[in-house]
């Protein structure tokens, strides 16, 4: 049994169904290879953007080995907290002011210091170290400053910054990668003394929060502002207080 021959219509819409096939085909394969070169091209951004990073953390933990006070020698930024743990195996949880992006461990000198270690909470690497002393004496404060300048050179800025509780002078020392900064609080008669090395735009951030200005060049730069306990007592209070 023959099968008819289709006619001219038949024909027609075979040739439009053929041709609609290939079209189709031609657009499957199109749109797999616009979205295989994508996705291609995200895992080549992707693993651009961990190499630049890993760059940065091992560029920050070289520079910032080579500058943490020398008690804390071995300790440097962009570690995991094991490694931080092997300088310093006291470790334990602090007691301080909560941040939304810092995890904060503490632990202390023989000299009594008391020093805090800032860990980034998404990266889990130390992002912060800050040693917190106080000085025997007033006049101390001028052999400090003296044994920073020789170790780090002299300041990239000196910052007056005026808080009505906590007024402090601030001397910064910018590096390629990270910045160290030297907050002076006096009050009544002591001087406390907090270093800080983190990342520059965590030293900005602390000088913006704190309404810090660079020191004029008629300012004294050994003229302190000076505080007291009870105003100290009362700017703690405010902070530890619950919030709405």
């Amino acid at each position: 049994m023959r099968l008819p021959r289709p006619g001219p219509t038949g024909v027609a819409l075979f040739a439009v169904a053929v041709a609609a096939a290939g079209a189709w085909g031609v657009w499957a394969w199109h749109e797999r290879s616009t979205r295989d070169r994508a996705e291609r091209r995200a895992a080549a951004e992707r693993e651009a953007a961990e190499r630049r990073n890993r760059e940065r953390l091992d560029a920050v933990r070289r520079e910032s080995a080579t500058l943490v006070p020398e008690p804390l020698r071995g300790l440097a930024l962009a570690q995991t907290e094991d490694e931080a743990r092997s300088v310093l195996p006291a470790l334990r949880p602090a007691d301080v002011e909560s941040e939304p992006d810092r995890r904060w461990l503490e632990s202390s000198l023989p000299n009594g210091s008391r020093i805090l270690l800032g860990f980034d909470r998404q990266s889990g690497r130390l992002a912060q170290i800050q040693v917190l002393s106080l000085l025997p004496a007033p006049e101390a404060l001028a052999a400090h400053l003296a044994a920073m300048i020789e170790r780090y050179g002299r300041p990239t800025g000196v910052w007056t910054c005026p808080d009505p509780n906590v007024p402090t002078r601030r001397f910064t020392w910018r590096r390629a990668h990270v910045a160290i900064m030297d907050a002076v609080l006096a009050y009544d008669d002591r001087i406390s003394v907090t270093f800080y090395l983190a990342d520059d735009e965590t030293i900005g951030r602390s000088l913006r929060r704190s309404d810090c200005r660079p020191l004029r060049a008629s300012e004294d730069p050994a003229l302190l502002p000076v505080t007291t306990r009870e105003a100290l007592r009362r700017h703690r209070e405010m902070r530890d207080a619950p919030r709405p």
